[in-house]
């Protein structure tokens, strides 16, 4: 992962630089359009090795196609990313993505793996980890104890690699693996940021407080943003943590059942639910997670449900904006990397006001399968 990060810082002050040439006065961006930029070259650059300009090149393929795959996948491609462990071999042959999607995945990933260990090209990113699975289990345990955490929303996901049953990766596998990747990063990080700066908005007194955070970071690391001094912003981890709450990347959630199982009722009228072995349950993570039984006025946008303090006392479960368990969302380190990164960016370079195009209070839209507005996240930007 941080390795990773200055491919991220790149394309994060590309993107800054690109706004901040838009004008001295506010400038009217729909978040939702420029994240999902940002989030595409970030992902071709860290997953690929292929460096985009999807400000410039508005309509380039890997842009196009991300498009296209947010359309297409649908609930079937949601359930199968959520439980993709066990798809995870076959996903490119089932017809969740289009001829035109799998044949560019594959071909692009066949082309750099070819040329990678034909050149000896050594790059760290995504494709390289993978490339590397090869040889045997990869050994991270020495990197998660020498940085901060990336985030409270991984804390399920220690023990991940724990008594699964490693396999030896094949390129189709791999482009399967890069799918996944691209899939989850399109969609989850452009609304984590989009829904992030929306409640800056309108909370100004976070937005400046997140901003004290960041100025008292700066100084004590010479000015510059490195992967430690941004992980270790307490205060950004909450605002991001509590945006994953209230505005989840996915609205349900799913897990297959190993065994039989019965739910026994509990109050009066209710009967006991019987679960049968490979049964798909649904759990409503949007549901969970604004139940007032979980957190008290979840309506409200309130960063400090996370606080160090309070977290510890968050019911176990009902906080899962990555899933939970063993089959916990893996790209959830990654995401939250980007996201930290992407928005210490913009907090230090402009102040997030509001416009006439801002929709508040934000009205979802019905067309999407999650929390997406019809109308876009409309702020304004204004340089300091």
């Amino acid at each position: 992962m941080k390795a990773m990060f200055a491919l991220i810082k790149e394309t994060s002050q590309q993107y800054v630089s690109y706004l901040k040439s838009q004008g001295n006065e506010v400038i009217e961006v729909q978040l939702k359009d420029i994240f999902e930029r940002f989030t595409i070259d970030v992902i071709t650059n860290v997953a690929f090795g292929i460096k985009t300009d999807s400000l410039s090149d508005r309509n380039n393929t890997f842009y196009t196609l991300g498009k296209k795959i947010a359309q297409q996948t649908g609930i079937k491609g949601f359930i199968l990313f959520n439980a993709f462990p066990a798809a995870l071999s076959k996903l490119i042959r089932v017809p969740v993505y289009s001829k035109e999607i799998r044949e560019f995945f594959t071909a692009i990933v066949n082309e750099s793996i070819e040329l990678r260990e034909k050149s000896n090209i050594i790059r760290p990113d995504v494709l390289h980890l993978l490339m590397e699975s090869r040889k045997g289990p990869m050994k991270v345990e020495e990197e998660i104890k020498d940085i901060p955490d990336e985030g409270f929303a991984v804390v399920e996901e220690s023990g991940y690699d724990q008594g699964i049953e490693q396999i030896k990766m094949t390129n189709e596998m791999i482009t399967a693996q890069a799918l996944i990747f691209f899939l989850a990063g399109f969609e989850t990080i452009s609304m984590l940021l989009s829904h992030t700066i929306y409640e800056l908005v309108i909370n100004p007194d976070i937005q400046q407080k997140l901003r004290k955070e960041l100025e008292e970071t700066l100084l004590k690391s010479q000015g510059k943003l490195t992967y430690e001094s941004v992980m270790r912003m307490q205060y950004l981890d909450m605002i991001i943590s509590e945006t994953l709450r209230k505005w989840p990347p996915f609205v349900v959630s799913d897990r297959k059942s190993t065994k039989p199982y019965v739910i026994e009722a509990k109050h009066p009228g209710e009967s006991d639910v019987h679960v049968e072995k490979d049964s798909i349950i649904f759990i409503p993570t949007y549901c969970i997670q604004m139940d007032p039984n979980n957190f008290s006025n979840p309506d409200k946008y309130d960063p400090e449900r996370f606080s160090p303090e309070n977290r510890k006392k968050i019911k176990e479960c009902t906080y899962i904006p990555f899933g939970f368990g063993p089959r916990n969302c893996i790209g959830s380190r990654f995401a939250l990397m980007e996201a930290k990164l992407a928005l210490v960016e913009i907090i230090e370079n402009f102040e997030i006001v509001r416009i006439s195009k801002s929709q508040i209070p934000l009205v979802i839209g019905k067309r999407s399968y999650n929390l997406v507005p019809d109308c876009g996240f409309w702020v304004g930007l204004k340089p300091r």
